[in-house]
């Protein structure tokens, strides 16, 4: 018996692990019974068989109907079929159901899929549908068989190879052929989808078996395919009977291969020496025609030969014909000959010729039926000139006898004799450096095919067998003996022929235009017609401008080695023409080129088989220099493009030293210059940079994870490099390249923490606490770890933390979100004994980031165990790794919202409004309201540098949150709702927007980038209207809707103040002084009682005040104006208050220091009021005369009744230091000329003051005053009232006063009356005239006054003198008369 082994376990080639659950062999017990001292044994089974349960022997039933235990030395298999009968022979469609396998100790069912050898046969146990079974696999005696594997799923399974050694499992592939075993019409198929028994076709396979024997050919016998294996013929050619699009070709008779797709050619069939046709995607077999030709691909040179084909009916045989040598032209029999009607073949190589292209109209020498003919060809076809239609006596026409070359007939006109004048010259032979031209006339009839204009004068070539018109682009420059020459002047020994190919003419000529190229495309011939006017050959290599057309579709002229050619791409070349100094460039558009100027940088050009790649570099405006192979990196990189398409395409980009312009992506590229990058900002703007020492993003990287990396020894080396995983610090400040994804990418970054993709080395000595057991030599013991680095981002920028700033951040010892500080590592040399909510740590590497949700405490474990400190945690939790599974939660410590990604914690402070549950630590966002109304849920306002909890507004308050919904905030419910069922989309600029679907009766829109937008009237889809929206968060602007609201870029809150707001009409914010100041009116004026607000216009005698600005401005003739000065002035703080106020001013601010009290006030603009404060109001005077202010003022006012002219106000100054009397209370002139109430610090009781009595007041005197006022004009023919020189001053009654009593309960004051001022009087004592003096506070001696004799001088009354008898009578009647009064 063959040695089992298991040839190859088939759930190992699936590359899984599977547990099978099939149906089991028979189970049993057995019992032993004794009897008569006889014991038996019964089993418990029905069944032909089965295992016993207890100790796993095998039982079977006898003949007789008893069972027998198995008895086993060796390992063995038992098969059994489905009725649980062991299977002797695996002869006449034996089958297994089960397969047992058995050994000295016990038996056990094969449960699991694999080659078996169980002796005569090998058992192919396969899964089917659950269930598993056995495919019976018989070995040859010699040879090999090749079977089906019935359990196949894929290739690799597909087919067993057995022999007479094993059998095995084969791998497969896509068009593999096996023969079966009965080699009946049965072949194994393989395809990519597996493999499979199938019916045999007609024909050929490829033997997959390999061996002496490459083909299998299955063949018609007695209507049934029968297939065997074979030798192939050498250098044979068949039709795979496997896929009519595939040939099979035999190099030998043991080798052949299969090309799936054959090049378009024909073969000689091997099968019947016939053909086999291989266009059109597929093969199939073809008869030959006799005299035919066809084209055969030779794939061992890639060149063709050709077939040709002889014989009559069924008896015509193709063969591969040798032609060393050119003798004409094959017309060519296979089916392209509509197209490619002629086969020219020379040294063994032939190819077909395309009508129109390289068969002209003309004449053409055919030898395809072994004699010569003579071919006529025009622009469609070729056809033989049976008739000698061409070969008569007009000019065009030919001459031609066997064995000679052919002759165009050039003068008509010459005599019959005389050859040489009347046909041209012969060619030597068919090259085309041989070929002669002839420019003659020629007629429509039957002067030259294709000739449809009478008299045409063109140009002809003639060759040794063909004859053709010359229809081409380009020049001919011909010598006197009808050939091409090199050089020479036209004009006098040449002649240069200009040719359009579209009009199919050539035009001879006598000059060239100095400083052009021309191109003779056909002989590869480029000249150039220099300053002297002659034409010579381009010897120089490089480009050229092609001047051959004039100046419509100038193709460039490429010559290298003294061989030119025409092309066009849309690209540049380095301009090698005489103007290259000025123009160093030639740029083709795709249509025509021309030279160009340049600027200094690169270019792409055409890369050709030399040295050249592509690329043009120009260090100025004049001088460029093809980049040559060994001076461009092979690796990929780039240059900035300064190409005309530098705007689609930025950058070239050469890989494997072929270049192409490229469009760009954000982020850096590497250049050919290692120490220089190129930086793309966006898909078009693009720039280079010296680059420094560090990491760059890179953009457009293929696969994988890449990034930039430049270091610097002598010099900065950039390269591109394998990036780890995590966080590059990019050079570009607050950029961080996420190594993460894949493939990196750049990031903008603020404030947060992140786990570097690089690492350092760190040796650190530190005395750590020993665990129990350790010995005291451990104190103090140096190591070295390798860590990551840890990078800190702010709003400044990024960097790596330091080495110690990195052993400064605690280790923790991290199991199901608990972290414990542990102090006891030595990479760390944190003493920390607790970190907070919001804070940090890692594991040991530093590879691991720990968020802290509460507070870490040290591990217990450090501490003897104690978990006393643990008394800060208030969470069974306490921390979460950084890892992208929380990458979408929120975690908030008092105001300051995170993100934790993988291996990074980001404090967000971008700008916007988040609603973030802070129990669940998740951003509120969907369409359920009660989300938002949840007890847990706060509202954040972040604005890019911090975040603050906002409290609950007092006002209904609208919020575009972050994720772009509009909220409502109403504090009477206190609740939130979705201000609409689904918000509108709009695009604002400069106060308008303009929606995408209607606005009707609603307040706001939503921006595409989230900003809140209040719509000032109902808006249509698509049209604009007049918006407000604010710049930022932090800008503060008014809007004015259904309601007024104050508003950032996200939030509006309705304002319920009654107030005025002065707004910038160019900001829409507070108004400033500058607007103020602009001669435009650009401010506006809101007022709003409590939630109605509207536009006020303004009333040119009222200040309007802004209580947010402090700001106060009249709008007069056109302007606005703000008092320069504290004062008076009529103020509306509201649009329900209008009254005079007390302000001051300071450094152009305004305060209210309030309403005033009834009584007269002169304002800030000389204006007069009176205001009476119980009916609340204040108007303008609208009369003449004097008013005192309650500021103690006396003004003269002038109203003009007729209101022509302004009131005009002049104020009256009171003599400082003195008192005045008015309206019944004393006051006092202090500084400033300002009367004052008298107080109890300006009424002294013995003092002699001056008490004036304003004469504007009269009717108010009291009677003492009036009745001296009128007994001093009475008595002393004068008056009491002082008269000033100064008309500034109050005309006042003045007297003498003393004994000054203040009553401080009612704050009034009263004055003993010494006399009224020339008040006249006898001294009782004396008997003589006394005065009143103010001057001396009290009464002297009179003097008489001149100017009124016999009275007493007012100003001069100094000394007693008695000046006579009626003097002193005068004196006595007055004083009669006084005291009587």
């Amino acid at each position: 018996m063959k040695s089992k082994t298991k040839i190859l376990n088939l759930l190992t080639l699936l590359g899984c692990s599977i547990t099978y659950a099939y149906a089991t062999f028979p189970q049993c017990t057995v019992t032993i019974s004794t009897s008569g001292g006889a014991s038996t044994e019964e089993v418990s089974t029905d069944k032909n068989a089965c295992i016993r349960s207890d100790n796993k022997k095998l039982y079977t039933k006898t003949s007789e109907g008893k069972y027998e235990e198995g008895k086993f030395s060796n390992e063995i298999y038992k098969c059994f079929n489905s009725n649980i009968v062991e299977v002797s022979s695996f002869e006449n469609n034996a089958s297994v159901a089960y397969l047992i396998k058995c050994d000295a100790n016990s038996c056990s069912e094969i449960a699991e899929p694999d080659l078996y050898d169980v002796g005569d046969v090998y058992l192919n146990a396969y899964d089917s549908d659950n269930t598993l079974k056995f495919q019976i696999l018989k070995q040859p005696s010699d040879g090999e068989i090749f079977n089906l594997n019935s359990g196949s799923k894929s290739l690799k399974n597909g087919v067993i190879l057995c022999d007479k050694e094993e059998c095995k499992i084969i791998e497969s592939k896509d068009g593999d052929v096996y023969l079966t075993e009965d080699k009946s019409n049965k072949i194994i198929k393989c395809t990519s989808s597996g493999c499979n028994n199938g019916e045999a076709s007609e024909g050929y396979y490829i033997n997959s078996a390999g061996g002496d024997k490459p083909l299998i050919k299955c063949e018609n016998k007695q209507n049934s395919i029968e297939c065997e294996s074979i030798q192939a013929a050498a250098d044979k050619h068949y039709i795979s009977a496997l896929d009519t699009k595939s040939l099979i070709s035999c190099e030998s008779e043991s080798s052949c291969t299969i090309d799936s797709a054959p090049v378009n050619s024909y073969y000689v069939n091997s099968e019947n020496d016939q053909l086999i046709n291989c266009y059109s995607k597929s093969c199939q077999s073809q008869s030959g025609e006799n005299n035919g030709y066809y084209l055969t691909y030779n794939k061992e040179d890639e060149t063709y030969g050709v077939i040709t084909c002889t014989g009559k009916d069924i008896d015509i045989t193709c063969t591969i014909k040798t032609t060393s040598n050119f003798e004409g032209y094959f017309r060519n029999a296979g089916s392209t000959n509509s197209s490619y009607p002629l086969i020219e073949c020379s040294n063994n190589k032939c190819e077909a010729l395309k009508i129109g292209k390289d068969i002209l109209p003309g004449y053409y020498v055919d030898v395809t039926e072994g004699n010569e003919q003579i071919l006529v060809c025009n622009e469609n076809s070729c056809t033989v000139d049976s008739s000698n239609a061409y070969g008569g006596s007009v000019n065009g026409n030919y001459k031609h006898a066997p064995g000679e070359s052919l002759k165009l007939l050039i003068n008509q006109n010459a005599d019959e004799d005389e050859d040489e004048d009347k046909y041209s010259d012969a060619a030597s032979s068919n090259e085309i450096g041989d070929a002669l031209y002839y420019y003659i006339e020629v007629d429509s009839n039957k002067g030259f095919p294709s000739v449809t204009t009478n008299n045409l004068s063109t140009l002809f070539k003639v060759s040794k067998y063909y004859i053709a018109r010359v229809i081409t682009n380009g020049i001919k420059f011909v010598d006197a003996q009808n050939k091409v020459t090199e050089s020479g002047t036209p004009g006098s020994e040449t002649t240069i022929y200009t040719c359009n190919k579209t009009k199919k003419t050539c035009s001879a000529g006598k000059s060239c235009v100095v400083g052009t190229y021309l191109l003779d495309v056909e002989n590869k011939k480029g000249y150039e017609c220099n300053s002297k006017g002659q034409i010579i050959e381009i010897k120089d290599d490089g480009y050229y401008v092609d001047s051959s057309n004039g100046n419509s579709k100038r193709p460039v002229i490429h010559c290298v080695s003294g061989e030119c050619v025409s092309v066009t791409s849309s690209s540049y070349y380095k301009n090698a023409g005489s103007d290259s100094s000025t123009y160093p460039l030639i740029y083709c558009n795709g249509v025509t080129c021309n030279t160009s100027t340049a600027s200094s940088g690169y270019y792409l050009g055409v890369k050709e088989e030399s040295e050249n790649v592509g690329i043009i570099k120009c260090s100025s405006s004049t001088s460029c220099e093809e980049i040559s192979s060994n001076g461009i990196k092979k690796s990929e990189h780039y240059y900035l493009n300064s190409g005309n398409d530098k705007i689609q395409s930025p950058i070239i980009k050469c890989k494997n030293k072929t270049c192409a312009t490229s469009k760009a992506s954000e982020g850096y590229y590497i250049t050919n210059d290692s120490s220089i990058l190129i930086l793309c900002e966006n898909a078009v703007s693009c720039t280079t940079i010296n680059a420094s020492v560090g990491y760059y993003n890179a953009a457009n990287i293929d696969s994988g994870k890449k990034i930039i990396e430049c270091t610097a020894l002598s010099n900065i080396n950039c390269e591109v490099k394998d990036a780890s995983v995590g966080y590059y610090v990019a050079k570009t400040p607050n950029i961080l390249i996420n190594c993460i994804v894949t493939p990196c990418k750049a990031i903008s970054v603020t404030n947060g923490i992140y786990r570097s993709a690089t690492t350092q080395i760190i040796s650190s000595k530190r005395d750590s606490i020993p665990d129990e057991g350790d010995e005291v030599s451990n104190l103090g013991r140096a190591t070295t770890s390798v860590v990551y680095n840890i990078i800190s981002c702010s709003n400044t920028g990024c960097a790596e933390l330091t080495t110690s700033e990195l052993l400064s951040i605690p280790v923790c010892n991290f199991n199901n979100n608990k972290c414990f500080i542990n102090n006891k590592v030595t990479i760390s040399t944190s003493t920390v004994s607790a970190i907070s909510a919001g804070s940090y740590c890692t594991n040991s590497d530093r590879s691991v980031i720990y968020f802290a949700t509460d507070t870490v405490v040290i591990d217990p474990y450090i501490i003897d165990g104690t978990t006393s400190i643990y008394t800060y945690t208030t969470t069974t939790t306490n921390c979460i790794e950084a890892l992208d599974k929380y990458s979408e939660n929120y975690y908030t410590v008092g105001s300051s919202i995170y993100k934790v990604a993988d291996t990074s914690i980001v404090q967000i402070v971008s700008t916007g409004y988040y609603f973030i549950n802070v129990e669940s630590n998740t951003l509120i966002n969907g369409n359920n309201i009660e989300n938002y109304n949840d007890e847990n849920v706060k509202l954040f306002k972040c604005n890019d540098s911090s975040c603050t909890i906002v409290d609950k507004p007092e006002t209904i308050t609208y919020y575009a949150d972050v994720t772009k919904k509009i909220i409502q905030y109403n504090p009477n419910s206190d609740s939130y709702t979705f201000a609409y069922d689904k918000d509108i989309i709009c695009i604002y600029a400069n106060n308008k927007c303009t929606p995408r679907s209607d606005i009707k009766s609603r307040e706001f829109c939503i921006t595409y980038k989230g900003e809140l937008v209040l719509v000032t009237n109902d808006i249509k889809s698509r049209e604009t209207g007049e918006c407000y929206k604010a710049d930022t968060m932090n800008s503060k602007i008014y809007g004015l809707s259904q309601y007024m609201y104050a508003m950032n870029a996200f939030s509006a809150e309705r304002i319920v103040d009654t107030a005025y707001y002065v707004v910038s009409l160019s900001t829409n914010s507070t108004a400033t002084l500058r607007d103020f100041d602009s001669r435009n009116n650009s401010v506006r004026i809101y007022g709003c009682t409590e939630t109605k607000c509207k536009i006020i216009e303004p009333k040119e005698d009222i200040y309007y005040y802004d209580s947010i600005s402090q700001y106060m401005f009249r709008y007069r003739d056109g302007k606005w104006h703000s008092p320069q000065a504290s004062g008076y002035a009529l103020v509306s703080t509201d649009p329900n208050d209008v009254y005079v106020n007390r302000f001051s001013v300071t450094n152009n601010r305004t305060t209210i220091d309030g309403k005033v009290k009834t009584g007269y006030y002169y304002t800030i603009d000389n204006e007069m009021y009176e205001c009476d404060q119980d009916k609340y109001q204040c108007e303008k005077i609208d009369n003449n005369g004097y008013y005192f202010t309650v500021s103690g003022e006396v003004y003269q006012c002038i109203y003009d009744s007729e209101g022509l002219e302004a009131t005009e106000c002049v104020k009256k100054n009171c003599l400082i230091g003195q008192y005045y009397y008015i309206n019944s209370k004393y006051y006092y002139c202090g500084s400033g000329y300002m009367l004052n109430l008298v107080t109890d610090k300006t009424c002294e009781y013995d003092d002699r003051v001056i008490i004036n009595y304003p004469v504007a007041f009269s009717e108010a005197y009291p009677d003492r005053i009036r009745s001296a006022v009128e007994n001093v004009a009475l008595i002393n023919n004068s008056t009491a009232a002082v008269t000033n020189i100064n008309n500034k001053y109050i005309t006042s009654v003045s007297g003498v006063f003393t004994n000054c009593t203040y009553t401080v309960e009612e704050k009034d004051s009263e004055f003993d009356l010494v006399c009224v001022n020339n008040f006249v009087t006898v001294n009782e004592e004396t008997k003589n005239a006394e005065i009143c003096s103010l001057a001396n506070l009290g009464y002297v001696e009179c003097v008489e006054d001149e100017n009124n004799p016999e009275k007493c001088s007012p100003s001069a009354a100094t000394s007693r003198i008695v000046k006579g008898f009626s003097f002193i009578l005068s004196i006595i009647v007055s004083t009669l008369f006084y005291l009587y009064i």
